[in-house]
């Protein structure tokens, strides 16, 4: 069978840090138990650097929060289709 993921995200400022967050959250389905699997993320910032991260998903639901200098500008899931796997 072919892993299913389903992510969402929300930027935000911390108003303590005064840096930059994504909050990533990530569903894993369509996999057995214990199945890990690190799945890249680009982050895109307004200054016009990428960041391309692996987010190692071993949880049916897990969250990542990442903080930057700049404003994040695009975010990609799996880019390049690293990860066969299908996208909701």
């Amino acid at each position: 069978s072919i892993p299913e993921y389903d992510w969402d995200y929300k930027k935000r400022k911390n108003k303590d840090t005064g840096k930059y967050e994504l909050v990533v959250t990530v569903t894993q389905s369509n996999v057995p138990e214990g199945y890990k699997m690190p799945v890249p993320l680009l982050v895109k910032l307004k200054n016009g650097k990428a960041k391309l991260f692996n987010l190692t998903i071993n949880k049916e639901t897990q969250t990542f929060t990442l903080s930057f200098d700049h404003k994040v500008k695009k975010v990609k899931f799996n880019p390049n289709l690293a990860v066969i796997a299908r996208m909701k």
